[in-house]
């Protein structure tokens, strides 16, 4: 581990996109965080930790001889690394590279999706580099790495036979209503599986709506400090989400995407683990929640839903829950008719 002294540069793959005094951002490129551009460097370092909630993100910690109270105290190894984008941070004259200090192997998968020690040359924790150290979220979860994909890394996250179903569910129905607008999940094993979006390679950033405003339970303050080009997206995400009651969509669970050429747009929808039956019983009488309040008070398209819609996303999904087509159709229409009235 080198020696992250007072001077640090932020780095996007090979380019300086910020220098670091202390804690104080002395100097930034159009291109850094938004966070690094507020000036808030330690912000920007929490939220790239592991959310050391998880029990086995700890037990992985005790194996490494990690404190399982300080997430940040093992970050300067993989250089303030996260598959989310191309940043990275090293002390001022440091000559490595992008390619010297990239994730390479997924060591510690196992351990932290189940829980499990399926390691047998115990030399493998001689460096603790790994994704798993910046990787943010309150459900167990690994990244798998797959070479022969685009992006290099494959999300798998564990959760109850409902969660697992939901996240499916939702990303079926939203791509048959918004073609290619989230992400793709299925299942494997019982878990929830997904592509990483990001490339990393060509410098693509995923920029979480925390880094805008603190808070988007107000829809006209997330319109004022969301780029124009996104709000149309924005919106369907609002429609999807109260139409299938994912009341997660919270400031860490969507954002900006910033790509190769710095055009910016909003993310493919993913973590929906907690919505539609998952949240709510199919018989339950729904409310008003945060998201349904935030659609109605944006706008009222003419988005129209059929039942064959539903059935080949439910078919797609081949779910293992106790969910009927009927019940499922009969929430989904009740959901639309909410939304109407």
């Amino acid at each position: 581990m080198c020696d992250f002294a007072s001077r640090l540069e932020l780095l996007r793959n090979d380019k300086i996109v910020a220098e670091i005094h202390g804690e104080t951002v002395v100097n930034y490129a159009d291109d850094a965080p938004i966070l690094i551009k507020k000036g808030r460097f330690n912000d920007w370092k929490t939220i790239r930790t592991q959310d050391l909630n998880r029990p086995n993100s700890r037990a992985l910690r005790r194996m490494l001889g990690l404190s399982t109270s300080n997430a940040q105290d093992v970050l300067p190894s993989i250089y303030y690394q996260s598959i989310s984008d191309a940043y990275w941070l090293r002390p001022h004259g440091d000559g490595r590279t992008w390619a010297d200090i990239q994730f390479t192997d997924d060591r510690f998968f196992h351990i932290t999706l189940t829980g499990k020690k399926l390691l047998d040359n115990p030399k493998i924790y001689e460096s603790p580099n790994s994704p798993e150290h910046s990787n943010t979220g309150s459900f167990e979860k690994g990244w798998r790495y797959v070479p022969s994909l685009k992006t290099k890394w494959q999300l798998w996250k564990a959760g109850s036979p409902e969660a697992v179903w939901s996240e499916i569910f939702y990303s079926k129905l939203a791509n048959e209503i918004f073609p290619d607008i989230a992400v793709d999940y299925w299942e494997e094993d019982g878990f929830s599986v997904c592509n990483s979006f990001i490339d990393r390679e060509v410098g693509e950033c995923l920029e979480p709506f925390y880094a805008l405003a603190d808070s988007h339970d107000d829809p006209h303050l997330a319109l004022n400090v969301l780029p124009v080009e996104v709000h149309e997206t924005y919106k369907k995400m609002l429609f999807l989400d109260a139409l299938m009651f994912n009341w997660d969509r919270h400031e860490f669970n969507f954002g900006l995407i910033r790509d190769k050429d710095d055009k910016i747009s909003l993310h493919p929808l993913y973590d929906h683990n907690l919505a539609l039956f998952n949240a709510a019983a199919p018989t339950a009488t729904r409310f008003e929640d945060t998201t349904i309040k935030m659609f109605k008070a944006l706008s009222h398209p003419p988005y129209t839903i059929t039942a064959h819609q539903i059935e080949l996303a439910y078919n797609a999904t081949t779910p293992k829950i106790a969910a009927t087509l009927s019940q499922t159709t009969d929430f989904l229409e009740q959901s639309l008719q909410l939304l109407r009235d």
